[in-house]
């Protein structure tokens, strides 16, 4: 595999640590002559990729350095073709199909090459955190920090305990955290601009955000803001899993169990659950989402495919183009946006838990990609379901 392209990462000093996140030059589109920079060059690269060339790349979020990957491929297929490369997925094979037959592509780490790829880059990227890492410890005791909540200046570990203590304030241990000067000034940031770190809510006066933070139980960061992943440590060590993953793992260890085989049976019954479209509800099983769907949401999926006639690419389809819109806090059928909360009790009261009957709204090809990867629903769409019932 040629590596020219894997050039080293590059970190910037403390005082410049801010921009690290920015493009210094734009990603090549593999394909053709276009590129993109600015802050949603990975956004444009990768509609540019879907619409105009029928490519898609799987799991892009796990890919350490997109611009090293995509010049990688471009080098690549400049001597083959993306059908050498790539998993071809043609759609409406069948001639009873309503809509006409295409081709897609994927890049996915199941394919050797693109494996290879993915966990050289992904070390590289580990190598640069950590020497980051090591400048900042080398650092740390010599400049003093502002405490978020008081005018007392700390050493970085003194002040992680001075938060803990005296505010009662947990972000865990400065061992295992990189960036943190970035790190303090986005939670400064937000706190001078009146914002709840937790919820990110926005209050009238300092006075008022402090009452809602210690009322509402809020001096704490929400595991689930993703702008906070950078900081951790955690979060560069596997290839491809979450820090939520990693440390249920290792919250496991202290689980008392019989023996090894009672934990991998137990693995296998809970990797099966399915969950409905339209709530949260996970079920053991197809019959038992199917007729939750039925009970709860008075939604028959199976009748309505099988009245349409639809195949396997047009139920992925709607099934993607619903798991977005809930995702998204907005009823698939009317676009009504809310909270998840209130959108389910609209979805009810309206009837809208529901396939929209205007076609061109889940008829676009980036709904044959799944919202979610691990989305069991999209396992049981096989036509004989169907044709069973």
């Amino acid at each position: 595999m040629a590596t020219s392209c894997l050039e080293p990462l590059v970190f910037p000093e403390q005082h410049e640590i801010s921009s690290c996140n920015a493009q210094v030059t734009p990603i090549p589109c593999m394909l053709c002559s276009s590129e993109f920079s600015g802050n949603d060059a990975s956004e444009k690269f990768l509609t540019h990729l879907l619409e105009c060339h029928k490519l898609v790349i799987s799991n892009v979020e796990q890919i350490s350095n997109l611009k090293c990957y995509a010049q990688y491929w471009k080098l690549r297929l400049s001597q083959s073709t993306l059908t050498d490369v790539a998993v071809v997925i043609k759609t409406n094979s069948k001639s009873t199909d309503l809509f006409p037959s295409e081709l897609y592509y994927m890049l996915t780490e199941d394919l050797p090459e693109d494996e290879k790829l993915r966990k050289e880059l992904h070390l590289k990227k580990l190598e640069e955190i950590l020497c980051v890492q090591a400048k900042e410890r080398e650092v740390s005791h010599q400049c003093l920090q502002g405490c978020l909540f008081c005018p007392q200046q700390f050493s970085r570990r003194e002040l992680y305990h001075h938060m803990l203590m005296a505010h009662s304030f947990n972000i865990g241990q400065p061992d295992n955290m990189v960036f943190v000067e970035e790190f303090l000034s986005l939670l400064r940031h937000r706190l001078d601009s009146l914002q709840c770190l937790y919820c990110k809510g926005v209050f009238k006066d300092r006075s008022t955000l402090r009452d809602h933070m210690r009322k509402k139980q809020h001096k704490k960061l929400n595991p689930q803001d993703k702008q906070y992943d950078k900081f951790y440590i955690i979060n560069y060590l596997e290839m491809g899993r979450t820090w939520q993953e990693i440390q249920a793992e290792d919250d496991g260890q202290f689980l008392e169990s019989a023996d090894d085989k009672d934990w991998e049976d137990w693995q296998d019954k809970d990797s099966t659950l399915i969950y409905c479209l339209f709530c949260t509800k996970p079920c053991p099983g197809r019959d038992s989402v199917m007729s939750h769907m039925m009970t709860a949401h008075d939604f028959n999926f199976d009748a309505q495919c099988k009245t349409s006639g639809w195949d396997f690419y047009v139920r992925l389809k709607i099934v993607n183009y619903i798991r977005r819109h809930v995702y998204m806090g907005m009823c698939p059928v009317c676009a009504h946006k809310t909270s998840s909360g209130d959108l389910m009790d609209h979805m009810s009261s309206e009837g809208h838990c529901d396939i929209p009957t205007e076609m061109s709204l889940w008829n676009e090809p980036h709904y044959l990609f799944p919202t979610y990867e691990n989305d069991s629903f999209l396992n049981i769409l096989n036509d004989n379901d169907i044709d069973d019932t």
